[in-house]
């Protein structure tokens, strides 16, 4: 169906979180809300340049520079 998401953060073979990847587009992909919606794993969208986090919906929108320091 042409849908991804970038990758997903794996623990013990489970799906800990789906990630999508953005240089600078904090709306939340439509590739990782479809996902979202069909899956219970977290979703969270990593951004470069993102000037404030926020949560839209049940999506995470993070700066990816915080979120990459916290794994």
């Amino acid at each position: 169906e042409g849908k991804e998401v970038d990758f997903c953060i794996v623990v013990d073979e489970s799906v800990e979180k789906m990630i999508e990847v953005k240089a600078t587009d904090s709306n939340p992909d439509k590739n990782l809300r479809y996902f979202r919606e069909r899956y219970p794993f977290p979703a969270v969208q990593i951004v470069g340049r993102l000037k404030r986090e926020y949560k839209a919906g049940d999506i995470e929108i993070r700066s990816a520079e915080k979120f990459l320091q916290e794994l």
